[in-house]
């Protein structure tokens, strides 16, 4: 089917409608006849389509702009032109049920909200403005608006490069900030999606090392206790807290959930159950009450090494301690006395044993020295 070329008195619907229908008919044979062309045409026939999409996200940004700029979520869908004010003429009043513009494109072209706004935040930093006297104002990223006017990058390149400039520019120069766009725009006309990112954080690592410093309404809004509901039989709750609430949240969370303070308190208050049948009557946790091992003589311990520093505490050999019940629990310190042989600077050297003459070995004991 040929296409004739658009003219500028032709209605803009129908010559796509007419490109659509040819759009079609090829897709057909191509489904049908892939498989029999060679893998040079196949394969120059796939970066044509990838060519022609990038237009197609090209025209989305264009009629998403105007659509914007015209106020259509409050004029609504009428037969009158855009006015050298910028704005359709109307009495003022919202005529639609949409509450901005965002709203119109999710309804009428049944796409996302984030699409929607995306198409808009890109359409109004690439495209060139207006003045009230009908002069045209240059873009915010001039030479990402030149790289979509030729198709050269496609629009979710051109999203990532409007978001990376945007994250640095309260902390960057504007030469920092144009040497930045002309590069990244570069790299997304001859690189991937994936070798754009890693680009885009050396940048802004770069020229905003720290990062963005939040604002104190900012970290307002965001601190609280949120529960999430009960997921796997358990409960999950998320907790948002600035630098000191956090300090406050850990020493209280460590202090609560250590068993030994818990078992050093009971046993100095005098309120943990002595014997099993207090234990049974009382509400608390049970824990055993501590037991004092030096009271008792060596022959009722049994045999056994005791531990260094430590005395009347032992330990079979192979025993291990059971993990305590409760969260939070801290590994116990063992005390150890050491000796001169440990001191910091014997630790590292090896003993040195004192040898003796193989002849004294043999001699005996001196004769002289030994008593009558």
């Amino acid at each position: 089917m040929a296409i004739a070329p658009y003219e500028p008195t032709q209605e803009a619907a129908a010559f796509l409608n007419e490109v659509r229908s040819a759009l079609q008919d090829f897709a057909g044979h191509f489904r049908d006849e892939a498989l029999l062309v060679s893998t040079r045409e196949l394969a120059a026939t796939v970066t044509a389509v990838e060519e022609l999409s990038k237009m197609v996200e090209q025209l989305q940004l264009i009629g998403a702009h105007v659509l914007d700029r015209q106020d259509i979520a409050a004029v609504g869908e009428t037969d009158c032109r855009l006015t050298w004010a910028g704005q359709a003429p109307g009495d003022g009043a919202r005529r639609t049920e949409f509450r901005n513009t965002a709203g119109f494109l999710r309804k009428r072209l049944k796409i996302g909200l984030g699409e929607a706004r995306r198409r808009l935040r890109l359409g109004a930093d690439t495209l060139p403005a207006t003045h009230l006297t009908g002069a045209p104002a240059p873009p915010r990223l001039p030479a990402l608006g030149a790289a979509l006017a030729a198709s050269g990058i496609s629009g979710r390149a051109a999203a990532l490069i409007r978001n990376a400039v945007e994250r640095v520019r309260h902390t960057a120069a504007p030469a920092a900030l144009q040497a930045m766009e002309v590069m990244l725009t570069r790299q997304a006309a001859e690189a991937d999606l994936d070798i754009l990112r890693e680009v885009i954080k050396a940048w802004e690592a770069g020229l905003d090392p720290d990062g963005r410093e939040p604002a104190a309404e900012f970290l307002r809004a965001r601190q609280g206790l949120f529960l999430r509901g009960r997921h796997h039989g358990l409960h999950r709750i998320e907790t948002a807290a600035t630098d000191e609430q956090y300090e406050y949240l850990a020493t209280v969370m460590n202090t609560s959930t250590n068993p030994r303070l818990h078992a050093a308190g009971a046993a100095a208050d005098g309120t943990g159950p002595a014997d099993p049948e207090g234990a049974a009557e009382s509400d608390g946790p049970v824990r055993p009450a501590p037991v004092s091992t030096q009271a008792r003589p060596a022959a009722a311990r049994g045999p056994g090494r005791c531990l260094p520093g430590r005395p009347g505490r032992r330990r079979p050999a192979g025993h291990r301690r059971p993990p305590p019940a409760g969260p939070g629990h801290h590994r116990l310190q063992r005390p150890a006395t050491t000796g001169r042989r440990h001191r910091p600077g014997r630790l590292h050297r090896p003993h040195r044993r004192r040898h003796h003459p193989p002849d004294r070995l043999r001699r005996g004991p001196d004769p002289r020295r030994t008593r009558r």
